[in-house]
């Protein structure tokens, strides 16, 4: 895993299988995230500026890849191998190369949903 000491990471990170893993420095992780193995949370290429930044209660699939200034809301869903290049809203599920939401939950859903704790 290569995570930066510099990439801000909120209380409850769940990386239940280690391999892989690379946060470019300027990654911004919320409260309870879950990341799966072979995950690139980055730039958009050498020299680019801006990194994702997810929210709370967000869950990034197997070998997903996602670049540049992008913001990831409360309650998201990234599929395996996807590629996420722009802002994925509150409560959806994305999926594909570029990703693109095929669900999406309600306010009153993502309030319901359960928080993992640890």
């Amino acid at each position: 895993m290569r995570i930066n000491v510099r990439a801000e990471i909120g209380p409850g990170l769940l990386i239940a299988h280690c391999g892989g893993i690379t946060l470019h420095p300027e990654v911004v992780i919320g409260r309870h995230c879950d990341i799966a193995h072979h995950v690139t949370l980055g730039t958009r290429g050498a020299g680019s500026q801006g990194a994702p930044k997810l929210g709370n209660n967000v869950y990034v699939g197997a070998n997903a890849v996602l670049i540049g200034p992008i913001r990831v809301e409360d309650g998201a869903m990234i599929a395996a191998n996807s590629l996420v290049n722009r802002d994925v809203p509150a409560g959806a599920t994305v999926m594909g190369v570029p990703a693109v939401v095929v669900k999406q939950r309600t306010v009153k859903e993502i309030a319901q949903a359960p928080e993992v704790t640890l």
